[in-house]
């Protein structure tokens, strides 16, 4: 089993709602530094810093108060048992046409451009560190955690990932149970997320937290089709829930779009972490039908 690495997630207990928090464990840190240099040379984020004029990159560091990132990103707010709790406070605005707040969209950008290099370090450091051993696809940076990236690899704004066997499992028990309290509070946080990010609170815009058998997750953003679904050719993988399976994006062209979506699985997660044991063990339960 790969061992748990980060985790992305938002509480709702708190009253600070705008903002999306990481977990970084010890094994990231101890793998971090045998790394020659964060990816920022990357083609894809090469061409956003260079598109947005983002300050150097700071590498994530054991202190609190200390920021990381471009931009001063993400903030260190707490450490416990060596896992480093990140903050990325989305940046208050005034309600305006998206496409209007260059500053604005600079500091989304800077976020979600941080989460990039974070996730794709831990994801090719995990790589390293389990190549020939069993593979990290299917039990994912520890099973009940979420992975996923800012970025696309064809060039521009996108959201990937993969979720859990543990997680997966959490989907199909939400579906076989009809959770619809679950599915009410995926779409209104990514709708406040929406909101909250300058759209339009009179627009008539769809969020929509859809699953099908097997815990086969869509979600849906305002855009052009905009969403995530599993990844085409990893169907096999969510029809067995021995195993976690990818999603990818569709038309995601906005960093407010991939921050909407974020939120979202961070609501998915937050309510995983919080479940009962006797939910916990019907997961660890659950096998092929």
């Amino acid at each position: 089993m790969v061992p748990f690495v980060y985790q992305i997630y938002f509480d709702s207990d708190e009253a600070l709602r705008d903002s999306l928090k990481m977990k970084l464990s010890p094994l990231f840190f101890e793998w971090f530094k045998k790394a020659k240099s964060p990816p920022v040379g990357h083609m894809v984020i090469r061409d956003i810093v260079r598109e947005y004029e983002f300050s150097e990159f700071d590498s994530p560091k054991t202190e609190i108060a200390c920021y990381c990132g471009f931009d001063k990103a993400a903030e260190v707010i707490a450490i416990e048992d060596g896992v480093v709790t990140l903050v990325f406070k989305i940046p208050p605005t005034p309600p305006a046409e998206l496409s209007a707040r260059p500053d604005f969209e600079k500091k989304l950008a800077a976020i979600i451009t941080t989460l990039e290099i974070f996730t794709k370090m831990a994801e090719s450091l995990a790589d390293d560190e389990w190549e020939g051993k069993s593979s990290p696809t299917t039990s994912l940076l520890e099973p009940r955690q979420l992975m996923c990236v800012g970025l696309s690899n064809q060039g521009g704004w996108g959201i990937s990932g993969v979720f859990g066997i543990e997680l997966h499992r959490y989907l199909g028990y939400v579906y076989e149970e009809q959770d619809t309290e679950l599915v009410a509070f995926v779409e209104r946080t990514m709708s406040e997320a929406y909101y909250m990010l300058g759209g339009d609170p009179a627009a008539k815009l769809v969020f929509q937290f859809s699953l099908n058998d097997h815990g086969e997750l869509h979600l849906t953003v305002p855009g052009n089709s905009c969403g995530t679904s599993p990844w085409d050719g990893d169907y096999e993988n969510v029809r067995s829930y021995m195993k976690g399976y990818a999603f990818s994006d569709h038309n995601v062209s906005r960093p407010y779009q991939v921050l909407c979506l974020l939120f979202g699985l961070g609501a998915v997660i937050e309510r995983y972490l919080k479940l009962p044991e006797e939910v916990l063990s019907k997961l660890d339960s659950m096998a092929d039908e």
